[in-house]
């Protein structure tokens, strides 16, 4: 049965681009039929694994919600494409009745751009599922051991609470050999085996790394990170992990009051250290006793989890996971997998983000662009197009934004939009 969660999941992908080829020639009908069949795939995935792992006594999800956000996106977008099919159909009627005041068939309403963005962002969010698709494979499957499955019961926990409310941009396997033993290692043994680069809905990104011991920790051990640039130079450093709205960690900062969105972002029940957090702190009009409390909070929960320091996790236990769940990524082909051999800089992971947020800082253009300037009420094709070229041209002196690709305005209002979401999803 393992290949059928396989073939589901697969399917997401080939149903995503149908979706995209319909939105493009003003289908809205068959769009929403193409986010139902998303949707239905997803429900029956969770279904099965759910009935898979559950027996009176123990459930690999028992204390966690595995159903993720991308859910409730496509819920949302499917009754906004059945509205605008509504639309649709009353002004073909009316222009069957008028024929001489025909409205044009080539205008979008402006919302199907920002629909548009919400499909790079579910493609993105698939991704997430996949993610958790992976450790239930590894977990079913009858070669595993028990050692290596009580691994993955950990890892998903971590998984929902880091991963699920947000979504993948990158992931990256290690797939070099270890050279040296423990604590004997340096930044040359590549000990960082595992990481992901995920956002938050409020565009904050984190690299969240599994690591094997080495010099200064003698643990296996996750770290979270962000990236930081000061001085023309950009580097990763440690990123404090989030809390709940319902833990000691709350009450202890309640002095914050209204000032507690300044510096946490809220994303389901959890508080998110926000990226640049002591530099915020240091802005902050508190009092010195204030401000160090929160400087030892984001000190304290900078390393959350050493994998784990109690119960004598074994380094091969954790490899032979990483193996099996990196044998099963590639199977599923997610759109973020990367393979990576024994690159020793954080440079690639640099870039990637600063790749990732001058995206953000474009669609967010766009989207200005679009609702504050009443020629986008509606929308040719050319218009959403000529949108999506900002994103590319404002960036053609970024380098790394473009790919290696060579391409005028022209030549880039010839592309379809699979293929050019498909590179806003590789940047």
């Amino acid at each position: 049965m393992l290949i059928d969660v396989i073939k589901e999941f697969s399917c997401l992908d080939s149903i995503w681009e149908e979706y995209i080829q319909f939105l493009e020639i003003k289908s809205f009908t068959e769009t929403s039929h193409c986010l139902r069949d998303m949707y239905m795939n997803i429900i029956s995935i969770l279904t099965y694994i759910d009935l898979e792992c559950t027996d009176e006594k123990n459930s690999l999800f028992s204390d966690v919600d595995i159903v993720p956000e991308i859910v409730g996106i496509i819920e949302k977008d499917i009754k906004y494409l059945e509205n605008m099919q509504m639309v649709q159909d009353k002004n073909d009627m009316i222009d069957e009745m008028f024929p001489w005041d025909e409205l044009s068939d080539d205008d979008f309403p402006v919302a199907v751009t920002e629909i548009l963005f919400d499909a790079i962002n579910i493609r993105k969010q698939i991704d997430a599922l996949g993610i958790t698709i992976s450790i239930f494979l590894v977990y079913q499957d009858d070669k595993t051991p028990i050692s290596e499955k009580r691994f993955a019961k950990e890892m998903l926990k971590i998984y929902r609470q880091l991963l699920y409310f947000g979504k993948i941009e990158k992931i990256f396997f290690q797939t070099g050999k270890l050279k040296r033993e423990g604590v004997e290692r340096d930044c040359n043994d590549c000990t960082t085996r595992f990481q992901i680069i995920f956002s938050l809905h409020n565009k904050d990104k984190y690299i969240l790394r599994v690591d094997m011991p080495h010099k200064g920790q003698p643990h296996i051990h996750i770290n979270l990170g962000e990236s930081v640039h000061s001085e023309s130079v950009s580097k990763i450093v440690a990123a404090a992990f989030p809390f709940s709205d319902n833990s000691i960690t709350f009450r202890q900062i309640s002095f914050l009051k209204d000032d507690m969105l300044k510096l946490f972002y809220r994303q389901g029940s959890m508080y998110w250290f926000r990226t640049g957090f002591k530099k915020k702190v240091e802005k902050l009009d508190k009092n010195e006793t204030e401000r160090n409390i929160l400087d030892k909070l984001f000190d304290d929960r900078c390393h959350y989890h050493e994998l784990w320091k109690g119960e004598d996790l074994q380094e091969e236990t954790v490899l032979s996971f990483l193996d099996k769940q990196r044998d099963y990524l590639r199977i599923m082909n997610l759109s973020s997998f990367n393979e990576l051999y024994f690159v020793k800089s954080d440079q690639e992971i640099i870039e990637a983000l600063g790749k990732l947020r001058w995206v953000d800082n474009f669609v967010d253009i766009v989207y200005e662009v679009l609702n504050k300037d009443k020629d986008f009420s509606d929308m040719s094709i050319i218009g959403i197009r000529k949108a999506l070229w900002k994103i590319f041209d404002v960036a053609k002196e970024h380098k790394i934004m473009w790919q290696g690709r060579n391409f005028t305005e022209d030549s880039f209002m010839q592309e379809d939009l699979l293929t050019i979401c498909r590179w806003i999803m590789e940047i």
